[in-house]
């Protein structure tokens, strides 16, 4: 029986993968024919990624419930008046997707437990950029890079 909060030993298994699948750097793939296809990589992210992600993260339903997903979406995708969207059409860029991680970190360590630790705007932020970090580690056995690739 699960506890609310708590999350089902199988429910992030799927979410892991697709987070995996995301994050894998992009590979060239030569055929028999000796041409070079490159493997599709997602440069957007869609309000599922998000969710799917945030789960990963273990960010919902521990410290965010599902309700807060679309609403934190659809303020970074729709901050601007003139480019409305609705949100199942839309999709964040990399630099959305940290706009919505920053909303996150003060959303969730603005509350008890974690309010009394995190007191500035930094420190949430951080804490929350902290356990990007872990996740990434534990699901990739490495650091994330943090230089861009040569091109």
């Amino acid at each position: 029986e699960e506890q609310p909060g708590s999350v089902a030993p199988t429910a992030l298994d799927e979410p892991h993968r697709k987070v995996k699948r995301l994050a894998e750097p992009e590979e060239e793939d030569t055929s028999g024919e000796g041409t070079q296809i490159k493997r599709r990589t997602h440069k957007t992210m869609t309000l599922i990624d998000l969710n799917s992600f945030l789960k990963a993260l273990k960010f919902v339903p521990d410290m965010l419930t599902v309700e807060e997903v679309p609403e934190i979406f659809d303020s970074v995708v729709n901050g601007t008046p003139h480019l409305q969207m609705a949100i199942n059409d839309a999709t964040m860029c990399l630099s959305q997707l940290l706009q919505a991680l920053t909303s996150c970190a003060l959303i969730m360590y603005s509350r008890p437990p974690y309010s009394s630790k995190y007191a500035t705007r930094e420190e949430k932020v951080l804490a929350t950029m902290e356990r990007v970090e872990v996740t990434y580690y534990s699901l990739f056995n490495k650091f994330m890079p943090l230089e861009p690739k040569p091109t």
